[in-house]
Formats: C-alpha cells, sequence, structure tokens
C-alpha cells in the first residue's frame, strides 16, 4: 500500500484479527453448551473449541505487531504514550471490570466476601471476569514496552530477544511448582502472568521489525504455510484426543501460533479478491476490542432467556450467530453514547480495498506521526482484543 495517506491500513491485521475474535467466541459458546449439558461435551463443540483456542495467543502477536510497528524508526514520547494507553485500556479494563464484578456478586450471593486484598487481586489481575485477564497481561507489556523499543533497534537485537522470550515462556509453561511456597506457586501459575505469554508479544514485534521482507515473502510461501497449518491442526486434534482437553497455555503453541499467525496474513492476499469472504472478517476485526468486552455479557443474556431445548447441540450455529451479531449489536449502540471511548475504542475500517502482497511495500505514515497506525482513527481505536477462558 502506497503511502499517500496519513495512517497506513494494514486490512490482512484486520482479517487476522477478525479470525482470531470469532475463534475465541466459539471458545465460549461451546464452553456454555458444556455447562448448560451437565458438563458433559459434544464431540463436534469440544473439536470446535480446542481449536478455538488458538485465538488468544493470536491475539498477542497482533498486540505486540500494533505496539512496534508505527515506531520503526520514529521517536517515542513515554507521556503521549501512557495518556493514550490510560484512555483506551486502562479504562475500559477498569470500568467493565466493575460492570461484571458487580453482575457476578449480583447472581452469586455466596461468592467469597470482599476484602481490600481480594478487590486488588480481582482487579489488578483481571479475575473480575473470566475475559479479562488478558487485558491484565496487556496492560503488563505496556510496562515492558518503552524499556524493549529502546533496546530492540536491530535485527540481532530482534532474533535475541526472540530466542530468550521464548525460552522464558516455555519454562514457565513447563513450571513443576511443587515444593513452592503457597504464594509463590500462587505468581508462578498465574494465567495473567505476562512471562506465560510473553513470547507471542515479542514474535509480533519481530513481525513488524520485517514487515517489508515477509510480506513479500508470504506470496511466495503461501502454500507451504497451509500444509504446515493444516498439519498443525491434525497434531492439535490428536494432542486433546490423547490427553485430553487444554487451554491456550500449552507448550507447542511456541510452533503452532507463529505458523497460524503467517497463515492467517498469507490467506488473506488469497482472499482478498473474494470481497464477500473477507468483508465481514474485516469488520469484526475492527470491531474485535468492542465485542471482546461485550460478548460475555450477551452470552450471559442468552443464558438467561434461551429455552432448554436451545442447548441442545444441534441449535449450536444459530445460537452462536446470535451471540455475534448480538455482540455487533451492543457495541455500535455503545459507540453512540457520551464518552464512549472511555468504555470501548473501535477504530472504522477506513481505506479497505484488495491487498496486492507483490506490489505494496508498507511504508511508514507520511507526516512522520508516531500514533498507532490502526489503533488511532479520529482519536479512537484500539489493537487489543486479547481474550480466552481457562476453563473448561
Amino acid at each position: 500500500m502506497s503511502g499517500s495517506s496519513s495512517r497506513e491500513f494494514l486490512p490482512e491485521i484486520h482479517f487476522l484479527r477478525g479470525l482470531a475474535c470469532l475463534a475465541v467466541l466459539t471458545v465460549h459458546v461451546t464452553a456454555s453448551y458444556f455447562y448448560e449439558n451437565g458438563q458433559v461435551w459434544n464431540d463436534w463443540l469440544l473439536l470446535l473449541n480446542q481449536l478455538g483456542r488458538f485465538g488468544t495467543p493470536i491475539f498477542a502477536v497482533l498486540s505486540g505487531f500494533l505496539l512496534f510497528y508505527p515506531f520503526r524508526g520514529k521517536a517515542f514520547s513515554p507521556a503521549r504514550f501512557a495518556k493514550s494507553k490510560l484512555v483506551k485500556i486502562v479504562s475500559p479494563f477498569l470500568i467493565w471490570g466493575i460492570l461484571y464484578f458487580t453482575l457476578t456478586l449480583w447472581t452469586n450471593p455466596s461468592a467469597p466476601a470482599i476484602t481490600p486484598l481480594r478487590l486488588i487481586h480481582v482487579f489488578v489481575l483481571g479475575h473480575s471476569f473470566h475475559h479479562l485477564y488478558f487485558m491484565s497481561i496487556v496492560i503488563q507489556f505496556y510496562l515492558l514496552f518503552p524499556f524493549l523499543l529502546r533496546r530492540l533497534n536491530s535485527g540481532r537485537a530482534w532474533i535475541t530477544a526472540l530466542v530468550v522470550s521464548g525460552g522464558i515462556n516455555a519454562w514457565f509453561l513447563s513450571l513443576n511448582a511443587e515444593g513452592l511456597s503457597k504464594w509463590m506457586e500462587a505468581l508462578l501459575l498465574e494465567q495473567a502472568f505476562l512471562p506465560s505469554w510473553i513470547f507471542y508479544f515479542i514474535f509480533g514485534g519481530c513481525l513488524a521489525f520485517y514487515w517489508n521482507r515477509i510480506s513479500s515473502w508470504l506470496v511466495q510461501g503461501r502454500s507451504l504455510l497451509v500444509l504446515l497449518s493444516l498439519l498443525v491442526i491434525l497434531l492439535a486434534v490428536w494432542e486433546y484426543q490423547t490427553f485430553g482437553p487444554y487451554s491456550s497455555k500449552r507448550l507447542s503453541n511456541l510452533i503452532h501460533i507463529p505458523l497460524l499467525s503467517l497463515t492467517g496474513l498469507a490467506v488473506y492476499g488469497a482472499w482478498s479478491v473474494r470481497r464477500r469472504w473477507v468483508q465481514p472478517i474485516l469488520r469484526v476485526g475492527s470491531l474485535g476490542f468492542g465485542i471482546y468486552l461485550v460478548h460475555p455479557l450477551v452470552i450471559f443474556g442468552v443464558h438467561q432467556t434461551l429455552p432448554e431445548i436451545g442447548w441442545n447441540p444441534a441449535f449450536y450455529p444459530a445460537v452462536w450467530i446470535l451471540v455475534l451479531f448480538g455482540s455487533i449489536l451492543l457495541v455500535q449502540g455503545i459507540r453512540r453514547l457520551p464518552g464512549s471511548r472511555y468504555l470501548l475504542t473501535v477504530p472504522p475500517i477506513r481505506g479497505a480495498r484488495k491487498t496486492d502482497f507483490r506490489r505494496r511495500t508498507p511504508s511508514l505514515p507520511a507526516d512522520g506521526k508516531t500514533d498507532d497506525i490502526i489503533e488511532k482513527t479520529d482519536d479512537k481505536g484500539d489493537e487489543h482484543v486479547p481474550f480466552d477462558r481457562v476453563q473448561p
């Protein structure tokens, strides 16, 4: 894409984010069927649930990409960065955390007593509701980002960071906490602890650093990536059928997620000529942060109103569509409220058009500004839509 516009639009990023958003929505809707059917899995819904588990780590990759991409060779203002993230991430994180925590207390009178220590634990780690823990992880990475941005300024530095972060991530994912004190075990095994996810953020940043080369290679390597990703899916099916259901935190994802992320980006280049397929996914990707925040509320409403017959697995596709469109409508309604940018930030799609990887050389904004290219549109927008559910 040319640099003629003041801010470059990367449709393949919206596309991958849309796919990841649909994957995580699948995890949560299938989990609802699991609980509503006596915690017994339907074989097909279990398959969808397990394949959907790739969505959350892919969101971490996208978060890393969209943090580093705008600052390649550009100045960085810590004050401006902090102000932007306080409005676009921290504010929604706290407001929705309060809303969901209140809803949880209202629907669960037997919940543990509220203490100052519990409140700190709940809101710092995103435990106010099952999907908010990832926002805590993203905020932790924001705190580390200025330091990394200063240090990771060469190809050698990025490759070193990729190897080191992969080692750290692998160690935390395979950690045996036996013999540790209770508080140390709780910390090291905490779902919302950045070291268990750090590799995906760094991989996303590495993609941003090498984006010009990678975006050209995606065309040549598309067939190979698709074949490898099909192999990943087959291995994932074998893995859960052999060892039982898994969460998004597993060692094999350190290989699976880079392959699937690159494949998703490459597939956009092939599918971009089929606008009827691509545009709905792009739209979901552009609304992803909002869908992430509100979709549990929609699922809660479905739980309260859906007749018992609706929890028959045969009705899953209809309920999945209902949750998706209900979430989109709720996001669009919230966007019209005064001060909605403190509740959610959703960038509109601008300039979306067919992408030809072979002829496009991405460039930074022509005006030299260091705003997040995709995050900021009319002082709105955000790039982060990471979410998942550890259970069942």
